[in-house]
Protein backbone atom coordinates (compact mmCIF):
# COMPACT_ATOMS: atom_id res chain seq x y z
CA UNK A 1 0.00 0.00 0.00
CA UNK A 2 2.73 2.81 0.87
CA UNK A 3 4.79 1.36 -1.99
CA UNK A 4 1.50 3.05 -4.43
CA UNK A 5 1.89 5.88 -2.67
CA UNK A 6 5.50 6.42 -3.05
CA UNK A 7 5.59 6.15 0.62
CA UNK A 8 7.34 2.94 1.86
CA UNK A 9 8.90 4.13 5.17
CA UNK A 10 6.73 6.38 6.44
CA UNK A 11 5.42 5.43 9.41
CA UNK A 12 3.06 8.25 9.91
CA UNK A 13 1.32 7.48 7.05
CA UNK A 14 0.82 4.06 7.41
CA UNK A 15 -1.12 4.65 11.18
CA UNK A 16 -3.23 7.05 8.93
CA UNK A 17 -4.10 4.18 6.81
CA UNK A 18 -4.97 1.71 9.05
CA UNK A 19 -6.64 4.34 12.04
CA UNK A 20 -8.25 6.54 9.94
CA UNK A 21 -8.77 6.03 5.93
CA UNK A 22 -9.22 2.62 5.78
CA UNK A 23 -12.47 2.33 7.63
CA UNK A 24 -13.65 5.28 5.82
CA UNK A 25 -13.46 3.25 2.60
CA UNK A 26 -14.17 0.09 3.84
CA UNK A 27 -17.78 1.75 4.85
CA UNK A 28 -17.42 3.16 1.16
CA UNK A 29 -17.34 -0.48 -0.34
CA UNK A 30 -19.63 -1.54 1.84
CA UNK A 31 -22.58 1.22 1.07
CA UNK A 32 -21.77 0.36 -2.78
CA UNK A 33 -24.43 -2.43 -3.00
CA UNK A 34 -26.44 -5.10 -0.91
CA UNK A 35 -23.29 -7.16 -0.56
CA UNK A 36 -24.75 -10.75 0.43
CA UNK A 37 -21.68 -11.36 2.86
CA UNK A 38 -23.04 -8.77 4.91
CA UNK A 39 -26.11 -10.67 5.54
CA UNK A 40 -26.51 -12.57 8.62
CA UNK A 41 -29.15 -13.70 11.57
CA UNK A 42 -29.53 -13.22 14.72
CA UNK A 43 -31.76 -14.00 18.22
CA UNK A 44 -33.16 -13.61 21.50
CA UNK A 45 -36.12 -14.70 23.60
CA UNK A 46 -38.47 -12.51 24.65
CA UNK A 47 -39.61 -13.43 27.74
CA UNK A 48 -43.03 -13.79 29.81
CA UNK A 49 -44.08 -10.32 30.69
CA UNK A 50 -41.53 -8.53 28.72
CA UNK A 51 -42.07 -5.98 25.39
CA UNK A 52 -38.54 -5.50 23.71
CA UNK A 53 -35.76 -7.51 22.85
CA UNK A 54 -31.96 -6.39 22.06
CA UNK A 55 -30.73 -6.48 18.53
CA UNK A 56 -27.27 -7.39 17.17
CA UNK A 57 -24.79 -4.45 18.04
CA UNK A 58 -23.37 -4.65 14.31
CA UNK A 59 -26.90 -4.59 13.00
CA UNK A 60 -27.32 -2.46 9.96
CA UNK A 61 -30.52 -2.72 8.47
CA UNK A 62 -33.20 -5.02 9.58
CA UNK A 63 -35.15 -7.39 6.95
CA UNK A 64 -37.56 -9.78 8.69
CA UNK A 65 -38.39 -10.98 11.70
CA UNK A 66 -39.93 -14.34 13.18
CA UNK A 67 -41.38 -15.90 16.11
CA UNK A 68 -39.96 -19.61 15.83
CA UNK A 69 -42.56 -21.82 17.68
CA UNK A 70 -41.96 -25.31 16.18
CA UNK A 71 -44.87 -25.87 14.18
CA UNK A 72 -46.44 -22.02 14.57
CA UNK A 73 -43.48 -20.07 13.13
CA UNK A 74 -44.75 -17.14 11.91
CA UNK A 75 -43.45 -13.82 10.54
CA UNK A 76 -44.26 -10.77 12.70
CA UNK A 77 -44.51 -7.93 10.48
CA UNK A 78 -42.32 -4.70 11.71
CA UNK A 79 -44.01 -1.67 11.42
CA UNK A 80 -43.08 2.40 11.79
CA UNK A 81 -43.39 3.25 15.31
CA UNK A 82 -46.60 5.52 14.64
CA UNK A 83 -48.17 2.56 13.25
CA UNK A 84 -46.72 0.67 16.27
CA UNK A 85 -48.35 3.25 19.01
CA UNK A 86 -52.03 2.52 17.08
CA UNK A 87 -51.13 -0.71 17.76
CA UNK A 88 -50.37 -0.38 21.50
CA UNK A 89 -53.63 1.50 21.17
CA UNK A 90 -56.01 -0.61 19.89
CA UNK A 91 -54.73 -3.56 22.33
CA UNK A 92 -55.28 -1.30 25.26
CA UNK A 93 -58.88 -0.64 24.18
CA UNK A 94 -59.40 -4.31 23.14
CA UNK A 95 -58.47 -5.32 26.77
CA UNK A 96 -55.68 -8.09 25.82
CA UNK A 97 -52.86 -6.38 26.63
CA UNK A 98 -50.74 -9.72 26.74
CA UNK A 99 -50.93 -12.50 24.24
CA UNK A 100 -48.92 -14.07 21.71
CA UNK A 101 -46.53 -10.94 19.95
CA UNK A 102 -48.26 -10.02 16.93
CA UNK A 103 -46.38 -6.87 15.65
CA UNK A 104 -43.25 -5.37 16.45
CA UNK A 105 -41.14 -2.07 15.90
CA UNK A 106 -37.53 -1.15 15.84
CA UNK A 107 -36.26 1.41 18.06
CA UNK A 108 -32.99 2.17 18.27
CA UNK A 109 -30.94 -0.95 19.22
CA UNK A 110 -34.02 -2.80 20.04
CA UNK A 111 -37.31 -4.31 19.00
CA UNK A 112 -40.27 -3.85 20.56
CA UNK A 113 -43.76 -5.86 20.43
CA UNK A 114 -47.07 -5.66 20.98
CA UNK A 115 -48.94 -7.02 22.77
CA UNK A 116 -46.73 -7.83 25.87
CA UNK A 117 -45.25 -11.41 26.01
CA UNK A 118 -47.54 -13.98 27.76
CA UNK A 119 -44.87 -16.44 27.47
CA UNK A 120 -41.43 -17.70 26.60
CA UNK A 121 -41.09 -16.77 22.83
CA UNK A 122 -38.12 -17.39 20.62
CA UNK A 123 -37.18 -14.21 18.34
CA UNK A 124 -35.46 -14.72 15.22
CA UNK A 125 -34.42 -12.07 12.60
CA UNK A 126 -32.58 -11.62 9.27
CA UNK A 127 -30.17 -8.60 8.93
CA UNK A 128 -27.84 -6.79 7.15
CA UNK A 129 -24.64 -5.92 9.13
CA UNK A 130 -21.90 -3.06 9.33
CA UNK A 131 -18.97 -4.32 7.46
CA UNK A 132 -16.36 -4.90 10.18
CA UNK A 133 -13.37 -3.23 10.82
CA UNK A 134 -9.27 -4.28 10.07
CA UNK A 135 -7.95 -2.89 12.49
CA UNK A 136 -4.90 -5.85 12.38
CA UNK A 137 -2.49 -7.92 10.22
CA UNK A 138 -4.66 -10.88 10.30
CA UNK A 139 -8.42 -9.16 10.28
CA UNK A 140 -9.72 -10.28 6.65
CA UNK A 141 -12.54 -8.50 5.31
CA UNK A 142 -16.41 -9.74 5.43
CA UNK A 143 -16.89 -8.71 2.03
CA UNK A 144 -15.23 -11.53 -0.14
CA UNK A 145 -12.84 -11.48 -2.89
CA UNK A 146 -12.48 -7.29 -3.22
CA UNK A 147 -8.65 -7.62 -2.39
CA UNK A 148 -8.36 -5.55 -6.19
CA UNK A 149 -11.43 -2.78 -5.42
CA UNK A 150 -9.98 -2.20 -1.68
CA UNK A 151 -6.63 -1.36 -2.86
CA UNK A 152 -7.33 0.94 -5.45
CA UNK A 153 -9.60 2.58 -3.71
CA UNK A 154 -7.99 2.90 -0.54
CA UNK A 155 -4.93 4.13 -2.93
CA UNK A 156 -6.92 6.38 -4.59
CA UNK A 157 -8.30 8.06 -1.48
CA UNK A 158 -5.02 8.40 0.38
CA UNK A 159 -4.14 10.10 -3.07
CA UNK A 160 -6.31 12.84 -1.94
CA UNK A 161 -6.06 12.77 1.61
CA UNK A 162 -2.31 13.82 0.74
CA UNK A 163 -2.56 15.96 -2.19
CA UNK A 164 -1.73 14.00 -4.79
CA UNK A 165 -4.52 14.30 -6.99
CA UNK A 166 -2.67 13.39 -10.65
CA UNK A 167 -1.78 10.10 -8.95
CA UNK A 168 -5.45 10.02 -7.54
CA UNK A 169 -6.56 9.80 -10.82
CA UNK A 170 -4.60 7.46 -11.95
CA UNK A 171 -6.42 5.26 -9.18
CA UNK A 172 -9.05 6.44 -9.37
CA UNK A 173 -9.27 4.64 -13.05
CA UNK A 174 -7.63 1.62 -11.59
CA UNK A 175 -10.71 1.12 -9.12
CA UNK A 176 -13.18 1.38 -12.13
CA UNK A 177 -11.00 -1.16 -13.85
CA UNK A 178 -11.00 -3.24 -10.30
CA UNK A 179 -15.19 -2.62 -9.94
CA UNK A 180 -15.55 -4.01 -13.74
CA UNK A 181 -13.66 -6.58 -13.52
CA UNK A 182 -15.33 -7.71 -10.14
CA UNK A 183 -18.60 -7.27 -11.55
CA UNK A 184 -17.86 -9.46 -14.96
CA UNK A 185 -16.51 -12.33 -12.47
CA UNK A 186 -20.19 -12.24 -10.67
CA UNK A 187 -22.60 -10.92 -12.89
CA UNK A 188 -22.85 -7.97 -10.63
CA UNK A 189 -25.04 -4.67 -11.47
CA UNK A 190 -22.32 -0.61 -11.32
CA UNK A 191 -21.85 0.19 -7.90
CA UNK A 192 -23.95 2.46 -5.98
CA UNK A 193 -20.72 4.86 -5.48
CA UNK A 194 -19.69 7.95 -6.93
CA UNK A 195 -16.61 9.30 -7.63
CA UNK A 196 -14.97 11.86 -5.04
CA UNK A 197 -14.73 15.22 -6.19
CA UNK A 198 -11.56 17.48 -6.02
CA UNK A 199 -14.30 20.49 -4.24
CA UNK A 200 -13.62 18.50 -1.21
CA UNK A 201 -10.24 18.86 -0.69
CA UNK A 202 -10.19 22.76 -1.19
CA UNK A 203 -9.69 23.28 -4.41
CA UNK A 204 -7.01 24.18 -6.98
CA UNK A 205 -4.95 23.95 -10.05
CA UNK A 206 -3.60 20.53 -9.49
CA UNK A 207 -7.20 19.29 -7.58
CA UNK A 208 -8.86 19.97 -11.30
CA UNK A 209 -6.73 18.44 -13.09
CA UNK A 210 -8.96 15.51 -10.95
CA UNK A 211 -12.23 15.90 -12.05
Amino acid sequence: MLANLGRTDDTSVETQIEDTWLPVVLKRIANARPWPDLDTAGSGTLGSGETSIDLATDLRKLYNVRLDDGSNSKVIPVILPTEFDRAQHDVLEAGTTTGEPIVCCRYGRALRFSPTSDDDYTISYRYRKVVGEMDDDTDTCDILDIDDILIAELTQYACLQLRRFELAAVWQRKAKEAWEAHDSDIGGSPPLIRPYTASAYNDSIDARHYR
